[in-house]
């Protein structure tokens, strides 16, 4: 006699999901913080992830809000990844109101390292999790 299992089956596929997620996204978080720059913290403050479940998809998103982390992990100007910067030097005047003269910030590829570091750490997350599913 067939017994439909399937409903229990994706029960605990989705429960292993949500809990793998969770663990990438603390791995994750815990690294970028680790390995950004820091000049005030801020940017290191403000890292999370936000994770996702819609049916059978689930996702989790690490990063930051601030609005210069982007120029931070890519770069600016010359430097910048790609080369999508401004070319040739420009000045701005700071908060203090002294002028400087700059070409563009090196990027610092915090966000990409970190994800490289901790790539072999998510795929043991995810073996852990769903390893033992036959």
């Amino acid at each position: 006699m067939f017994k439909d299992n399937s409903r229990q089956a994706k029960e605990l596929l989705n429960q292993r999901a949500n809990t793998a997620i969770v663990k990438v996204g603390e791995l994750a978080k815990a690294a970028i913080v680790t390995n950004s720059p820091t000049d005030e913290g801020n940017l290191k403050r403000s890292i999370d992830y936000n994770k996702t479940i819609e049916g059978t998809k689930s996702k989790v998103e690490v990063g930051s809000a601030l609005a210069y982390a982007p120029y931070v992990e890519y770069g600016t100007g010359e430097f910048a990844t790609n080369g999508v910067g401004r070319k040739g030097s420009w000045r701005y005047k700071d908060a203090q109101g002294i002028w400087h003269t700059t070409r563009g910030q090196k990027p610092s590829h915090f966000m990409r390292n970190s994800f490289d570091k901790i790539q072999p750490k998510v795929d043991s997350v995810i073996k852990k999790e769903f390893g033992d599913i036959k």
